[in-house]
């Protein structure tokens, strides 16, 4: 019929589900066994802080780190008492050895962003964000070389960040990968797949809370494109999805 918008009833509380009928051309979903606002708060919000915020250092971790395939984590909502969590700690292992310790927080009540690496020549610290809020600390990387004696770093460098140009220089990339071909160099459709894949193996990492939402870890089958290999490296073929 003309003029009719098409919507789609899921058969499932599933949000992977829900963005593959969107993708398709659906105006809308109806989410089933919804029974109350907080099974619909989650329906739609996916997840709490690690989704919201979380997910942004999730990315940073991949970029530096890799791909992380050993997670052990604990997911709580102990303070807020909502159905999402309010906060999410997570130990996290790649295959050649390398640890991340990823802790997101929404109890935290000063706004703070904090990412360390230690290297093998040195240790490099991103403080703060420049974000239109101004709620966070000044954006700062610290760089300091590994001393030759065991007393600390004598060493180091300070850079304060005065201007946010990331999201013209993201545009500006995009825009020369679609009008001119050029490969993009991160942030492409299967970079954000792999984080969201990391974020659902957090979830799913905490028995509890695999327990109370189901999170699950799916195997995707070998061949497929979801066990394609990443342009920087392998990608993991075990990918997780929520079922809620």
């Amino acid at each position: 019929m003309s003029g009719c918008l098409p919507l789609v009833c899921l058969s499932a509380n599933d949000p992977a589900l829900a963005k593959r009928l969107m993708d398709a051309g659906a105006h809308g979903v109806i989410v089933p066994t919804v029974n109350s606002p907080v099974d619909a708060e989650r329906a739609y919000a996916g997840g709490g802080i690690l989704l919201d915020q979380g997910l942004h250092m999730v990315n940073l971790v991949r970029l530096f780190g890799g791909e992380f395939t050993g997670v052990k984590s604990y997911v709580s909502s102990s303070y807020w008492k909502h159905d999402v969590e309010d906060n999410a700690y997570a130990l996290m292992r790649s295959p050649t050895g390398r640890t991340a310790i990823l802790h997101s927080t929404a109890t935290q009540w000063q706004h703070r962003f904090s990412l360390e690496m230690a290297l093998t020549e040195g240790y490099v610290e991103l403080q703060g964000i420049l974000s239109s809020s101004k709620s966070y600390e000044q954006e700062r990387l610290i760089v300091r070389r590994r001393p030759k004696s065991v007393t600390g770093t004598d060493r180091e460098k300070v850079i304060t960040y005065l201007e946010d140009n990331s999201w013209r220089d993201e545009v500006w990339e995009f825009a020369r990968a679609a009008v001119g071909g050029t490969p993009l160099a991160s942030g492409a459709s299967w970079d954000a797949l792999e984080t969201m894949r990391l974020v659902y193996r957090v979830y799913s990492a905490d028995p509890e809370w695999r327990a109370i939402w189901g999170t699950r870890i799916r195997t995707a089958p070998t061949g497929s494109r979801e066990s394609v290999g990443r342009r920087a490296g392998p990608r993991t073929s075990d990918g997780c999805e929520p079922r809620m």
